[in-house]
């Protein structure tokens, strides 16, 4: 989750700046994301990321902010429902023949 929002497969998400927008509204620092899953394997995968090590750089350069902690009784709101929509070639066309000749 981030900020208050759930994150899915179809989140979309838009930065301007330090401006976050997210599902149509819009969010400045401190950002709070929030994931469920094994506490250790999760904090791994924090400390493997290049770009985590960048900004923790920059938190100690500049003084960011940055803390993460464990929760053991997080509650996530459930997803808004979506539908999936996927493209489809009209009956009749070939998709790999050349149109330019």
């Amino acid at each position: 989750m981030l900020q208050d929002q759930r994150v899915t497969a179809t989140t979309a998400f838009r930065c301007v700046g330090n401006v976050l927008s997210l599902g149509g509204r819009l969010y400045s620092p401190p950002f709070k994301v929030s994931a469920i899953g094994d506490p250790d394997a999760l904090r791994a995968a924090l400390d493997r990321s290049p770009e985590i090590a960048i900004y923790k750089q920059y938190v100690q350069a500049v003084d960011l902010g940055w803390k993460v902690k464990d929760d053991d009784h997080l509650s996530l709101p459930a997803a808004p429902p979506s539908s999936l929509e996927y493209a489809t070639v009209p009956k009749g066309t070939d998709p790999f023949s050349d149109a330019s000749k």
